[in-house]
């Protein structure tokens, strides 16, 4: 990318969207945004200086923009914390796998072997409601309910790693979420899986929040990826204008 001293950009006069309401355009903009969403850490970071790091393609891998996994960027611990207070999730109650064991019920979604399941940790944080929280996969991993999918989250969660016990992988997999793609943005919204964040503007001030707590150890089981960002509120018009650039047209 830094070896394109004189790039052709591309503008509306050659081509445009139908549907997608916006520029048909990558510019100067576009291309610092590609830089910062492109940017790996490096092996030995400088204390002394800063260099915008999205660490993005970490998990949204180009062509499909995604690495079809699972992460927790901190969306649930956002939402539930909005809610209840800076660090509340951190506090919050999850059982371990023998407790969520011995009352089905108690804990995981309604299924039809487990009708009257009140899914506590699969639903929309409420005031009134602490206990309530999105954990993600936890509420899949490890539950009898769900036996076809077991052997592929195991593999997922353990890599290439000895096998360990599903009383010690189950930790791991508290607030979850598939990673999205994308391609397509302007149909997702509003963003995250929560919903919460009304513009893409406002994801990436996310990600700068969220990768700050992740960086002093704040963000509950949050993915390792996640620290290693670096962005300031510089780079977000930068890093929007990349995001936009990789919208389709459907028509």
């Amino acid at each position: 990318m830094d070896a394109l001293k004189e790039p052709r950009f591309v503008t509306s006069a050659d081509k445009c969207f139908k549907t997608s309401k916006q520029d048909f355009r990558f510019g100067s903009l576009e291309l610092a945004g590609m830089k910062i969403f492109y940017a790996r850490p490096k092996a030995v970071a400088k204390a002394t200086s800063w260099e915008s790091v999205g660490n993005c393609v970490a998990c949204h891998i180009p062509p499909h923009f995604t690495d079809f996994g699972f992460h927790n960027t901190g969306a649930a611990q956002d939402e539930y914390d909005s809610i209840h207070g800076q660090s509340a999730f951190e506090k919050l109650f999850i059982p371990g796998l023998a407790e969520r064991e011995t009352n089905h019920d108690a804990w995981l979604p309604p299924t039809p072997t487990h009708p009257r399941a009140s899914g506590t940790f699969c639903g929309i944080p409420a005031k009134d409601f602490p206990a309530r929280a999105d954990l993600g996969l936890w509420n899949v991993f490890a539950n009898p309910d769900q036996p076809a999918v077991q052997a592929s989250l195991v593999q997922f969660l353990i890599g290439e790693r000895r096998p360990q016990p599903a009383e010690v992988l189950l930790p791991r997999t508290i607030a979850l979420f598939k990673t999205p793609t994308l391609r397509g943005l302007p149909h997702s919204q509003p963003f995250l899986h929560t919903g919460q964040k009304d513009s893409l503007e406002d994801v990436v001030r996310f990600y700068i929040k969220m990768s700050k707590l992740a960086r002093v150890g704040q963000v509950r089981n949050g993915a390792p990826e996640l620290a290693d960002m670096r962005l300031r509120d510089e780079d977000v018009a930068a890093l929007v204008a990349f995001l936009r650039a990789l919208n389709e047209d459907y028509e």
